[in-house]
């Protein structure tokens, strides 16, 4: 088991963040995604957009942005999540959520998840939905998490299939 704590996370993580997710998506899009996008994903070039764009979404206060980092202080993981997409009527959406491969199956996505959950009960949301490539490695987690499927679509990324997933914060947090 990993050792980990949750906490905010602060616009200096961004750089940290756009590699977890790198790193993440390299494994859970491999197979999934077209190689051509994951190599583009891997570039210098891709790392430094990513790096400012979730800057911007850490300082935008009505987003949640959390981390969870080791004992060190290095970054295990991410989520971030606040207004919801126009299709789905849940009250937020959980926007990204990445584990550093190495970390994964500790229970820090779980406890990313349940954290992001509190976070907005206490800015009054009762549910939130996310979306997933239904081809995603991670979509097993989502179900496992209590997900109910409520809308199949087609991603705007490379016209994948995705399913988005409905979350009762009361039922997830108890």
């Amino acid at each position: 088991m990993t050792d980990f704590k949750i906490r905010n996370a602060k616009p200096e993580d961004a750089s940290e963040i756009a590699k977890v997710i790198q790193s993440a998506s390299n494994i859970v899009y491999r197979g999934v995604m077209s190689d051509e996008l994951l190599n583009q994903m891997a570039t210098p070039e891709y790392l430094e957009v990513s790096t400012e764009k979730f800057k911007n979404r850490i300082e935008d206060q009505n987003n949640v942005s959390l981390v969870a980092v080791d004992s060190s202080g290095r970054i295990l993981g991410f989520v971030y999540g606040g207004k919801s997409n126009e299709q789905l009527k849940t009250d937020c959406e959980l926007h990204a959520l990445y584990v550093r491969p190495s970390a994964q199956s500790s229970g820090i996505g779980r406890e990313l998840m349940m954290q992001f959950a509190k976070q907005m009960k206490i800015r009054g949301a009762k549910t939130f939905g996310l979306g997933c490539l239904t081809a995603n490695k991670s979509y097993k987690f989502y179900e496992r998490m209590g997900g109910k499927p409520i809308l199949e679509t087609i991603s705007s990324r490379e016209n994948l299939p995705e399913t988005y997933f409905e979350y009762s914060i009361e039922k997830l947090i108890n």
